[in-house]
């Protein structure tokens, strides 16, 4: 089974609400109707990927991972609150993952070691 991503910038009847018609005409639907029939070929290599696309113009996305916060146990929503701005950052120890579950290490971590330093939730 494969999964990816796709978004689209296309006339459609959701887009007229919110594009002008000089965009409708210059985003038809049909490439991008072709480049998901792509994605949904056997040949297609790609599973995971998230595509940005529109007219004739078809580009990859990739995501960017904060250091993310470890919170212990019992965390509330006062302790995300807290933390949010930590959560949200880019600076040190973000990356860049190359697959949808590289995020279970860090997930996974928490329940084999206490959250400790920085990262540790106050409760």
């Amino acid at each position: 089974i494969k999964a990816n991503v796709v978004a689209p910038y296309a006339a459609s009847r959701m887009s007229k609400t919110v594009m002008s018609s000089e965009m409708l005409e210059a985003l038809p639907a049909a490439p991008v109707a072709k480049f998901i029939a792509f994605l949904c070929h056997e040949k297609c290599p790609e599973s995971g990927g998230i595509f940005e696309l529109g007219g004739n113009w078809v580009s990859k996305v990739r995501l960017q991972r904060s250091r993310g916060v470890q919170f212990r146990d019992g965390f509330d929503l006062e302790d995300i609150s807290a933390h949010f701005k930590e959560i949200c950052d880019f600076g040190e120890g973000s990356e860049f993952p190359t697959e949808g579950m590289s995020g279970m290490g860090h997930a996974m971590a928490a329940r084999q070691k206490p959250p400790q330093g920085k990262t540790e939730a106050k409760l």
